[in-house]
């Protein structure tokens, strides 16, 4: 529009211009044709009038012009001004702003959010002129081509979509894009859209899910653990009620005492359910406690071995054990829950395996100048796991093979319960298995160290000569694998006839040899043997009848061999008549047993029957107090919760007595309790006992017990 006022503007000055030229020259003219002269006839008036007339349009033409371009020129600066603060606008926005073009798929324009959402830095360097492709993979996650899916967003106009795109350097992110319109962007016809890298959100879309699909299948397994659980706990109450009630009616001897180990056997089952339970409530709420204190290997060992081999009567799958010698004599650590996850992995193992071995070894690896790996493996010959199953094996109320394993007890809680355990201790614990064939659980903790004195040593090993004669060969091998690990030589025995030769030849320092091959070869050690020290191998609760000889109740590892070599192992006797594990005879001691309940007296009266002891009942803390006070006993049993006057306050009061006479400060005090939690040992120590022992008692720390606080003199070995 300016440029045509400025032509018509000057086409009226060049009118103009030529009128006055022809004015001027017939006014100047002196002589002329007639035409000119009649020119001179116009009046001068006039001809200045129009003269006037035509400069004052052609100001106010000028003028006009003059304005209209002023507001032309506003007009574009406010539009630039607009434009400007548009793009500082774009610029400023949270969310990422692109402009396309529809022509080419070309990028026109990208907001400084933009530009970080596809990690550029510099629009003019890294994406202007660009197409919208570069940005996108051909193919997206789901196979369908980038560019087609882009024309059918198109064709549908305003759209929100999420795909895949790619930042500068490649990397792919999930972008949300949303455009609701159709622009003109500096001559190009162009599409703007909101880009949002969703990536996370997706992300936290996917673990939503996942949680959602995680908490009802956890809602299943714990409809079907409360199910099981039912079923599991029925079967152990109905056993131990039916096997009462046959033993009540059972006149033979014999076979009542069958029924009431059977009944006692469901009772343990039951126990391990419930603290099954128990302890992963514990953990769910978020109470498990790891209590560190010094402990001995040894204990912990003899422990979980007596435990097992306990569980393992009359099955005919072979227990062995290998335990490195060179392993601290003392750690720091929790020996509690220690012991309660190698346990439950050690009870799984002989759960599931009806033929074959299981065996349980114990390495160290150190670490540093106060830390050593303690390595646990367990391997058994049982079901084994399929490969499916592997990654659920520690889930909360996991079982595999219901149909197969129908029989077996267990809720489903205890390899759980361990995994959490470990978990806490710093530990790391895996399996390796084959279905149908076996499997191998590892465990490894680090525990601290004071000493680096080893678990066991043989004086003078490369002078023994020692021989051994076992024809079960998982037995063999582990006495042969200690042997090794304690620098000890020794020679396997063949046959009967390799015996004879051998021992002729030249008698050996020890021979460990099965009971079975004793009895058939009784006649050559005896010939030969005068100097060898036989160890007969036996089964656990075989009824030994051999007497002057040691037994070794398999299985055997290096702490029992080393004590055998240096002359310092004691003969233990089992019986299967009673089921208990007695390691001396004590008839000239007394013993106190103070409970409120008259079963729990009786029953730990009956458990120290085998221990030919005197014992005395009370039921109450004061009448403890009175019985203390007039009989010299070489130890009270205390129960903790009495009515009245509990366990701890009766001991106080005892200790109280000390002052006339030491006895009352030096007599053992043993707390008999069922909180068995983390912390109450200090408690009971804190308070005047010397030791606790928890309900429902273990007869084998019973016997630990026993050993520990009566008085030497009074234990007698010979049984």
């Amino acid at each position: 529009m300016i440029k045509k006022r400025i032509a018509a503007l000057m086409v009226f000055f060049a009118a103009v211009f030529g009128m006055a030229v022809f004015l001027s020259e017939s006014y100047s003219a002196s002589t002329g044709t007639e035409s000119i002269q009649a020119f001179r006839d116009i009046p001068l008036a006039v001809i200045s009038t129009c003269l006037l007339a035509l400069l004052a349009i052609l100001l106010l033409f000028f003028v006009r012009n003059i304005r209209l371009t002023k507001n032309a020129v506003t007009h574009v600066n406010e539009i630039a001004e607009a434009r400007q603060n548009l793009q500082s606008l774009l610029d400023m926005l949270p969310v990422g702003v692109r402009i396309l073009s529809i022509e080419d798929f070309t990028l026109l324009y990208s907001n400084e959010a933009c530009l970080k959402v596809f990690g550029c830095t510099s629009f003019e360097e890294q994406v202007r002129g660009q197409s919208g492709f570069g940005f996108m993979p051909e193919y997206q996650p789901d196979g369908r081509k980038t560019a087609d899916l882009v024309d059918e967003f198109a064709r549908a106009g305003a759209f929100v979509a999420e795909m895949q795109c790619l930042k500068l350097n490649r990397e792919p992110f999930t972008c949300r894009i949303t455009t609701s319109c159709t622009i003109h962007y500096n001559g190009h016809r162009a599409s703007l859209a909101i880009m949002e890298d969703v990536t996370a959100e997706e992300e936290y879309r996917r673990i939503l899910k996942e949680t959602a699909i995680k908490e009802q299948e956890a809602n299943h397994l714990k409809s079907r653990f409360l199910a099981n659980m039912s079923h599991e706990i029925r079967t152990p109450i109905n056993a131990i009620m039916g096997m009462h009630e046959l033993a009540l009616r059972e006149s033979e001897i014999k076979v009542k005492n069958e029924h009431i180990f059977t009944a006692k056997q469901a009772a343990l089952n039951l126990l391990t359910i419930i603290n099954d339970i128990l302890d992963f409530s514990k953990i769910e709420a978020g109470k498990m406690e790891i209590v560190p204190e010094n402990y001995e290997v040894a204990s912990l060992l003899n422990d979980l071995v007596s435990m097992i081999r306990t569980r393992m009567i009359d099955s005919q799958v072979h227990f062995t054990v290998k335990v490195d010698r060179n392993i601290p004599q003392t750690l720091y650590g929790d020996e509690t829950r220690l012991r309660q996850a190698v346990l439950n992995i050690l009870n799984n193992a002989v759960k599931y395996t009806e033929k074959g071995f299981v065996s349980f070894s114990v390495h160290g690896e150190f670490q540093d100048d106060d830390t050593v790996n303690i390595t646990f493996e367990i391997t058994d010959t049982g079901i084994g796991i399929k490969k499916e199953d592997t990654d659920k094996l520690f889930d909360d109320f996991t079982q595999f093979d219901l149909e197969k394993n129908r029989g077996v007890e267990g809720v489903g809680l205890g390899l759980a319960i361990t995994h959490s355990i470990i978990k806490a201790m710093d530990g790391l614990i895996s399996v390796n298995s084959e279905y149908g064939t076996g499997s191998t659980f590892t465990v490894t903790l680090p525990q601290k160290y004071h000493s680096r004195k080893e678990l066991a040593a043989v004086l003078d090993a490369d002078e023994k000569n020692i021989m051994i004669y076992e024809r079960r060969e998982a037995y063999a091998e582990s006495i042969a694998w200690s042997l090794d690990n304690l620098h000890v030589d020794y020679t396997f025995i063949k046959s009967g006839t390799d015996l004879y030769e051998k021992m002729e030849t030249k008698p050996c320092d020890y021979l460990f040899i099965s009971y079975e091959l004793y009895e058939r070869n009784e006649e050559t050690i005896l010939k030969f043997g005068k100097d060898t020290k036989t160890v007969l191998l036996s089964e656990f609760c075989e009824t030994i009848y051999e007497k002057n000889v040691n037994v070794l109740a398999l299985p055997v590892y290096c702490l029992q061999l080393a004590d055998i070599l240096n002359g310092s192992g004691d003969a233990f006797s089992y019986t299967a008549d009673n089921g208990h594990i007695v390691s001396f005879l004590a008839p000239d001691a007394r013993v106190l047993i103070v409970d409120d309940i008259m079963t729990n007296l009786k029953v730990t009266q009956g458990l120290l029957a085998p221990y030919n002891m005197r014992v005395d009942l009370c039921d109450n803390g004061m009448s403890a107090i009175e019985a203390v006070r007039t009989t010299r006993y070489d130890l009270v049993f205390m129960d903790h919760k009495m009515p009245g006057m509990d366990g701890v306050e009766a001991t106080r009061r005892i200790r109280d007595m000390a002052e006339n006479d030491l006895y009352y400060k030096n007599i053992p005090i043993i707390a008999l309790t069922a909180n068995a939690v983390s912390g109450v040992m200090d408690m009971f120590l804190d308070n005047g006992f010397n030791d606790f022992l928890s309900k429902p008692i273990d007869t084998l720390k019973l016997d630990i017990i026993l050993e520990k606080w009566l008085p030497k003199n009074k234990q007698e070995r010979e049984l």
